[in-house]
C-alpha cells in the first residue's frame, strides 16, 4: 500500500538576509519524510520567493528549482502577488464553460436552469478562493473578470465589488429636495388579468460618471407571470461592453390579485459609453390563440453617446403597460401605448421581427399605428389570450451626432417617411404583453357595463411633479352604472403602493422619488375592473 501527502508546504520569513532559519526547516522537513518512509518527488517541488524590495539580493535555491509562478491547490501564485496569472487561468476557464451556457439558451432552456447552470458551473470557478485574490486584484484583471460575470446573471460583478470595495460618488443634484417629474399614462381599457410569461419591458436612464470614470447608467425592466414572479436579474449582455453590475433591486409593483409584475433597478458601471446590447429570453410565453405557447426574446438596445443636440448622454423611449390587458369581443377599442422620450426625439412602436421577438405572432383583427403608438382593436378577434411583442425605438428630428470614449463619432438621422433599413434608431427597447379577449358584452358604452374612469382620475399623458423625500398620492377612481367595479390594476416604478377600497371604486397609489431619482421621468399606468368586464 502506497500513501500519497500531496500539496505540502512551508512558508518562512526571512529579514535581514538571515536565512539559516529557513534551511534548517527545509533540512528537518527532508530528515522527518525519511523517519516516516516517505519519498519526496524532487522534480515538481519547487520554490518560490517573494520579495517587494527594488533592490534584491541574489538567494541560492535550496537544491531545487526556484520558480516565478506557481499553481497550488488550483490557484496560481506569482512572485509579485499581484494575481495576473491566476485572473488569465480564470479567465479562459470562464470562457470555456460560457460556451455551454450560451448553447443551453439557444435551446431555449428555462431561465431558472440557466441561473442555477451558472452558479454551479460557472460562478463556482470564478469565485473559487476569492478570499485570497480578491482583495489584492489589479483594476485592470478585475474589469476583465467582471465583464465575463456579469453578461450571464450578474453574479460576479457584486461579488467582486463586495471583496475590493470601489465606493461610488453617486451623483446629485445641488438641491436635494430639486423636483423631477413623474409621466403618468392612462390606459383607457375595461380590465387586467395577469407560471407563465405575460410580459416584458426595458428603459435606461444615463446616471453620470463615477470617480474612476466609469459610466454610469440604470436599468429599468419589468417582468410579468401568470403565478409566481422571480427576483433575479434575468438580463444578459449580447453584445458590446455591458459593464459591470454595482448594484440590483427588484420588487412587485403592480397591485391586482390575479398579475405579478415586478420591477428591477440594476445599476450598471461600464467603461466606455459605446453601444451595446442586452437580452432576456425563455419558454414559455402563456398559452395563446396565435401560437399556442413559444418562447419569449426581449432585446435592449443601450446607446450612451454624448448627443449633439443635448450635450448629454441619449436617454430612451419611457414605456410600460399592464401586463395583460382585457377587451371585450365585440368592442372595439384604441390602446394608446406609452412612447415618452425625455430627449425630445421622435419614437415609432413597430411589431417585433427577426431577433427581437420570441413567437413573433401576427394580429390580424389589431393595427399597430407606427406613428402615434396606437394599437386599435377592430373587434371580433378570436376569444382567448394574444401575446404582443412591440419594440419601442427612437430616431432624431434632426441629423445629430453621438460621441463616444473612444474619440469615435456615429450620425443618426431622423425617420423617413419611407421605411429604410439605412435608417437605424439610436435606441430600442422592448414592449411584450397579453390581450385577454372576452365572450361579448350587451353594450360597449363606457360607464354602463365596461368601467369609465372619473374625476379625480388623471388623464392620459399627465405629467405630476414628485419631490425628493415627500410621497406622491395619485387618486384613482371609476364607476360602471349597470354593473360592479371589482378592481382598479395599476403599476408603477419600484416602491409603489396601491390601497384600494371595494366598496367605493377607489383607489390610492403612493410613490415616493430618492435622490437618484432627480430628473427622471417615471411612468404609471392603471385601469378599473368591473364585474362583466
Amino acid at each position: 500500500m502506497q500513501k500519497f501527502s500531496d500539496d505540502t508546504a512551508i512558508v518562512a520569513c526571512i529579514g535581514d538576509g538571515q536565512e539559516d532559519d529557513y534551511r534548517n526547516l527545509v533540512d528537518d522537513f527532508v530528515q522527518w519524510c525519511n523517519v516516516n518512509h516517505m519519498q519526496l518527488n524532487i522534480p515538481k517541488t519547487k520554490e518560490m520567493v517573494v520579495d517587494f524590495r527594488r533592490t534584491k539580493p541574489t538567494m541560492l535555491p535550496v537544491s531545487i528549482e526556484g520558480v516565478s509562478t506557481f499553481r497550488y491547490l488550483g490557484v496560481h501564485l506569482d512572485n509579485k502577488l499581484d494575481w495576473s496569472a491566476n485572473t488569465e487561468a480564470l479567465y479562459r476557464k470562464g470562457q470555456s464553460r460560457l460556451y455551454f451556457l450560451r448553447r443551453l439558451r439557444s435551446f431555449n432552456v428555462c431561465s431558472n436552469l440557466l441561473w442555477m447552470f451558472y452558479q454551479s458551473v460557472i460562478a463556482s470557478v470564478l469565485s473559487y478562493a476569492i478570499v485570497c485574490w480578491g482583495g489584492s486584484i489589479k483594476k485592470r484583471d478585475a474589469g476583465r473578470l467582471e465583464r465575463l460575470g456579469v453578461p450571464q446573471g450578474s453574479v460576479l460583478g457584486p461579488l467582486l465589488f463586495l471583496i475590493y470595495m470601489r465606493p461610488l460618488e453617486l451623483q446629485r443634484d445641488s438641491d436635494s429636495m430639486a423636483p423631477h417629474t413623474l409621466l403618468l399614462l392612462l390606459a383607457l381599457v375595461t380590465g387586467t388579468s395577469c407560471s407563465h410569461f405575460a410580459g416584458g419591458q426595458m428603459s435606461y436612464y444615463p446616471k453620470g460618471r463615477d470617480i474612476y470614470g466609469n459610466y454610469q447608467v440604470d436599468l429599468h425592466f419589468k417582468e410579468s407571470f401568470l403565478g409566481s414572479c422571480s427576483l433575479n436579474n434575468p438580463w444578459i449582455c449580447s453584445t458590446g461592453d455591458c459593464g459591470v453590475v454595482a448594484s440590483t433591486q427588484i420588487g412587485a409593483v403592480s397591485s391586482g390579485s390575479e398579475a405579478c409584475q415586478h420591477e428591477g433597478i440594476v445599476q450598471v458601471n461600464v467603461t466606455t459609453n459605446k453601444p451595446f446590447e442586452m437580452s432576456y429570453g425563455s419558454c414559455c410565453w402563456v398559452n395563446n390563440v396565435r401560437t399556442g405557447s413559444g418562447p419569449w426574446n426581449l432585446v435592449s438596445h443601450v446607446d450612451l453617446g454624448i448627443r449633439s443636440d443635448t450635450r448629454a448622454p441619449n436617454r430612451s423611449p419611457l414605456t410600460t403597460i399592464l401586463p395583460i390587458i382585457s377587451l371585450a369581443k365585440n368592442c372595439p377599442a384604441t390602446i394608446k401605448l406609452l412612447s415618452h422620450d425625455m430627449d425630445g426625439d421622435r419614437v415609432r412602436c413597430r411589431f417585433g421581427n427577426n431577433g427581437d421577438c420570441g413567437v413573433c405572432a401576427s394580429h390580424t383583427q389589431f393595427h399597430l399605428d407606427e406613428e402615434t403608438c396606437e394599437l386599435h382593436y377592430r373587434g371580433n378577434a378570436a376569444t382567448g389570450t394574444h401575446v404582443f411583442e412591440i419594440v419601442v425605438e427612437d430616431f432624431p428630428r434632426k441629423d445629430i451626432w453621438l460621441s463616444y470614449s473612444d474619440g469615435s463619432k456615429t450620425v443618426k438621422h431622423p425617420l423617413p417617411s419611407t421605411p429604410s433599413s439605412s435608417v437605424t434608431p439610436i435606441s430600442k427597447v422592448p414592449l411584450h404583453f397579453v390581450i385577454k379577449v372576452k365572450p361579448s358584452l350587451a353594450s360597449c358604452t363606457a360607464g354602463l357595463l365596461l368601467p369609465l374612469l372619473v374625476t379625480p382620475s388623471p388623464q392620459y399623458g399627465d405629467i405630476l411633479n414628485a419631490t425628493v423625500g415627500k410621497p406622491l398620492e395619485i387618486h384613482i377612481a371609476a364607476q360602471a352604472q349597470q354593473s360592479n367595479i371589482t378592481d382598479i390594476v395599476a403599476t408603477g416604478p419600484l416602491g409603489i403602493s396601491h390601497t384600494f377600497n371595494i366598496g367605493s371604486g377607489k383607489m390610492i397609489t403612493k410613490w415616493m422619488p430618492k435622490d437618484r431619482d432627480v430628473g427622471d421621468h417615471f411612468p404609471v399606468c392603471f385601469s378599473a375592473e368591473s364585474r362583466s368586464g
